[in-house]
This record gives structure tokens, sequence and C-alpha cells, in this order.
């Protein structure tokens, strides 16, 4: 068995290749009695670095595809297409009417509006409990540059490195630290929540949840109410087709009615008058 003494404490494994406190160890030969290896564990701030740039690039994929539905054209002149429609045209033709009629449905949405301001808020607030330098996300080098970019953030390296290699732990906590309301949480645990929010009131809405069975979301429920308005309105249409039907068969039988009787006075009328 591999045994060394580390820290003071007596180790002793089965084999030369092992783990400790997260360290992997390594060992390559034997020692002689008194003879000592010496290591300093070091961060490694370019890691950490390429790791929050990835989040910030991820954060304003999001940011931007809401903010282009926010902001997205509206063609009025391209509604839905019937299936008596489509027969008349190629399959190009009604996927590019169809990119247009589905264009702008989700412009100035309220729903996806409050998220961006959330997740806006989110990452240009302070958390609670950190230490002076590092109580933001603009303390160490993440920030806005133009207010027309509509929140994306921006990362200063040399000033990000700087933070981690300064004060590794605080800079952590400044993401993923966890409390009782938003000021005590970090920066990802705060976009984790409005994003797990959003998606949970955007399926109440629309629909669409996993494992979802029965579609009980609020457009749902609009679309089967007004499914049923249709089914109401034929089933009233055919009742007064029917009636006007009726109404019009029995003006027939009248018209057929009154001409007989005509022709009838017209025969009687002409032989009085050829006497």
């Amino acid at each position: 068995n591999a045994r060394i003494v580390l820290n003071g404490t007596i180790v002793e494994k089965s084999t030369n290749d092992f783990t400790i406190n997260g360290i992997r160890f390594n060992l390559k030969e034997v020692m002689e009695a008194g003879q000592e290896a010496t290591f300093r564990l070091e961060n490694d701030p370019d890691a950490v670095v390429e790791t929050v740039k990835k989040f910030i690039d991820l954060y304003n994929e999001t940011i931007d595809l809401i903010n282009k539905k926010l902001s997205e054209e509206r063609y009025r002149n391209y509604p839905p297409l019937t299936e008596e429609q489509k027969k008349e045209m190629t399959e190009k033709e009604i996927e590019l009417w169809e990119e247009r009629a589905k264009s702008g449905l989700l412009r100035s949405d309220p729903l996806l509006d409050r998220i961006v301001r959330d997740l806006r808020y989110a990452v240009s607030s302070a958390v609670a409990g950190q230490p002076d330098g590092i109580r933001s996300l603009a303390d160490i080098g993440i920030n806005t540059i133009d207010w027309k970019e509509k929140g994306k953030l921006h990362v200063d390296e040399e000033k990000l490195r700087n933070a981690i290699t300064q004060d590794p732990e605080a800079v952590m906590r400044l993401f993923n630290a966890d409390g009782g309301d938003s000021y005590q949480k970090g920066v990802a645990t705060r976009l984790y929540d409005i994003l797990k929010t959003g998606i949970q009131d955007i399926t109440e809405k629309a629909g669409g949840g996993e494992f979802q069975i029965y579609d009980n979301s609020i457009l749902g429920k609009q679309i089967r109410d007004m499914e049923d308005r249709i089914a109401d309105m034929e089933e009233r249409l055919l009742r007064v087709e029917e009636r006007y039907w009726q109404k019009f068969t029995a003006m027939e039988q009248a018209i057929q009615y009154a001409n007989q009787q005509s022709l009838w006075l017209m025969s009687q009328l002409n032989m009085y008058s050829s006497y």
C-alpha cells in the first residue's frame, strides 16, 4: 500500500493514485526517511474567467432572443392560411407566408417584457453580505456599455481576473450565493429563479408543459371557449337555414297555387268572353 504523512496525519491507500479533499495525488517513487515534498495550491484565474465569459455569453443570447421577439415586426396582411389556400401554394410559399404570419405575435408581450426587466435588474443590483469591491458584477468588470444593446453585458477580463485573484471565494458567492430573498442571492441563482418562474408563467398561459396530458392553460381555455362558441353559432346557423328553407318552400307552394288560380281565372274569362 501507498503510505504517506500528510500535514502530520498518516494516510494509507491501496494504490499510488488517489484523491484527498479534491486533490489528486500520484506517487512516483519511495522517499527516504526525513525527506519531504512541499506543494502549493493556486487558483487558475484564466479558467474561471473563461467560465464566467461563457455564462455571460449565454445570458446575452437569452436577453437578445427575448428582445428580438418583443420588437419583431408585425405583418398584418399575412393572416393564417386556410386549407384551401394551402392547396394552391407550394411548400416554399407556405413556409414564407407562415413565417410572416407568425412574425410579431409576441411583440410588446407583457410577460416577456417582465422577464427581461427582472433579468436586467438581477444582474445590475448588488448582492447583500459581499465585501467592498465585490458587491456587484460591475465591481468585477461586468457591465453594460450602450443602452441600445438593451441590457447585453460586456466583460473586462483584466478587472475580472484581478478580482478572482484577490478573493476567489467572494467572486464565487457573487454568482451562486443562496439566501432567503433576492438581495441575498447570487446573480446566477437569481437568474435561475427568474427563468424558472418565467417558464412556469408561460406554460400556465400558453400550455406545453413537460408531461402535460391536458392543456389547462389560459390560451387553451380561450381556444376551447372559442371552439364552443363556433359550434353554437354553426348550430344556430343550421336552424336559421332550415327555418328559411321552410319559409321558401311554403312561399314556392303559395306561388304555385296562385299561378294555378290565375290560370284558372284566365281560362274562365276567356271562356265567357267567347260568348
